[in-house]
């Protein structure tokens, strides 16, 4: 994830580099914040956790 020091964001985030060649890398852009998906994927595969319900609606409504 990328942002500024000021925690404003502002710019479009960089391009990702291209990743192995043995799967595309996959990323997600959310306002300033660029987030490899790849890497949390790595990550969840690594370290697995059971999944927890989300309250969907609380975060449908956290607009900032």
């Amino acid at each position: 994830m990328t942002c500024p020091p000021d925690g404003r964001g502002g710019s479009t985030p960089p391009r990702p580099a291209p990743g192995d060649g043995s799967q595309p890398q996959q990323w997600f852009v959310l306002r300033p914040w660029l987030f490899d998906v790849t890497a949390a994927i790595g990550l969840l595969r690594r370290v697995p956790r059971p999944a927890r319900p989300l309250p969907v609606m609380a975060w449908a409504r956290a607009t900032a």
